[in-house]
């Protein structure tokens, strides 16, 4: 009985994050549009005017859309507009489930993660140490979960160039990523030589950023940003 209760609140979940998607799409029907084109920008900003008002009385569709349209943003490089998004994700993921669960986890990288990506690197790393220590009570220390997080953190140390506090929690991760299996770590590899690279040891900045692109080009395929990315930083060591 209770899991067919706990199927019957997923399928009306769905039902509620696609009516809500599906009316955020008709602005850009001809009867709503009226000549006017409509971009993707402009329907996930009409569908942040309406999400806390009609969602509020579902927090878990609320959560859900909320994540999504931050997801969204962030991909058509919105980050202030995402941050915002995601500032009440994490408030609300809070609420519903309470500091140490996995999906308030998953809401506090988004928000780090758009806090680095606005180079407010200070503001970033309490988030980032924050991340790590829920990570480690929601994943454990063995989990790649974790081991994106101390990477995360890594790289922002880095980015402050605070190399001696950053290179010790990247080769954690990379350890880590090791032990979860080979298909793991491309973000903390490139993270790791470009901090090796910055003092001069450009041989094992190579075989990390060699062992980058491997994985890669196995896991997302040489049409992906990512693996151009690793490319790059491969060509430049050598």
């Amino acid at each position: 009985a209770l899991v067919a209760h706990r199927a019957q609140e997923d399928r009306m979940q769905a039902e509620r994050e696609s009516k809500f998607l599906v009316d955020m799409f008709k602005a850009a029907t001809p009867e709503v549009a009226k000549g006017k084109t409509v971009t993707a920008r402009d329907l996930l900003d009409q569908g942040a005017k309406r999400i806390d008002t009609e969602l509020a009385s579902v927090p878990a569709v609320h959560a859900a859309m909320l994540d999504t349209m931050a997801q969204a943003y962030v991909s058509l490089g919105l980050y202030d507009q995402a941050k915002d998004l995601a500032e009440r994700l994490y408030r609300l993921r809070l609420k519903i489930s309470g500091p140490n669960q996995p999906g308030t986890a998953d809401a506090l990288f988004l928000l780090a993660d758009l806090v680095r990506k606005q180079g407010d690197y200070t503001q970033a790393e309490p988030l980032f140490r924050e991340l790590v220590a829920l990570r480690k009570k929601t994943a454990g220390d063995a989990s790649v979960d974790y081991a994106r997080s101390l990477a995360a953190l890594g790289e922002c140390l880095y980015l402050e160039a605070r190399d001696a506090d950053a290179e010790p929690l990247l080769r954690q991760a990379l350890a880590v990523y090791r032990r979860n299996g080979p298909d793991y770590g491309a973000d903390v590899r490139n993270y790791l030589a470009l901090l090796l690279e910055r003092r001069g040891e450009y041989t094992e900045a190579g075989s990390l950023l060699k062992e980058a692109v491997e994985i890669g080009a196995r896991t997302q395929g040489t049409d992906d940003p990512e693996y151009a990315i690793s490319l790059h930083n491969l060509a430049s060591a050598l």
